[in-house]
């Protein structure tokens, strides 16, 4: 029987789909959102649990990997909450960029960090992050320069990440 599947962004879109998918699996999906009340909706819809979470504070991370870990071994993590603006580079305010930025690759990298925590203790092979990027993080996107940038930088930490876990002999796949 699988474990726990934690996904953030999941109140709504690709998030609420990977929420149904992984519990149609038999993982017990821990689902969360900055919305805390989508996040219950999915939770309702698929049998699992749910928290509010934003992705920007690293402690949120780690307070999901402990609520999750309360439910059983984590197996599956899915960074999948990101921010999307169409505008010209220079277009953007200000704190436009800090939030692209924030939700879309710190997001990304805290939840990864807390994922490997709460994955890294307890033994098996199974285990997987699954970091969600972009096309636009391989190629140029007129419009979206700076969510390219924060997707590509998605791109970039993971096959870091991974090289990282491969030399540690630490039995995580990211994704």
């Amino acid at each position: 029987m699988p474990g726990v599947a934690v996904v953030t962004g999941a109140g709504r879109g690709f998030g609420r789909e990977i929420a149904r998918r992984l519990s149609a699996r038999g993982y017990h999906v821990l689902a969360t959102d900055i919305d805390a009340e989508a996040a219950g909706s999915t939770a309702e819809m698929v049998g699992g649990s749910s928290m509010g979470l934003d992705v920007r504070d690293p402690e949120a991370h780690r307070a999901a990997a402990r609520t999750a870990t309360e439910r059983g071994p984590v197996e599956v993590w899915v960074n999948n909450a990101g921010v999307l603006r169409t505008r010209k580079g220079w277009e953007h305010d200000d704190d436009e960029v800090q939030l692209l930025c924030e939700v879309n690759l710190l997001g990304v990298i805290w939840g990864s960090r807390a994922a490997v925590d709460a994955m890294r203790g307890r033994g098996g092979s199974d285990m997987h992050v699954i970091n969600m990027a972009s096309l636009s993080s391989l190629v140029p996107v007129p419009g979206l320069t700076v969510y390219g940038a924060t997707k590509h930088g998605v791109l970039g930490f993971s096959g870091a990440l991974q090289g990282d876990l491969l030399a540690a002999g630490i039995p995580i796949t990211v994704h």
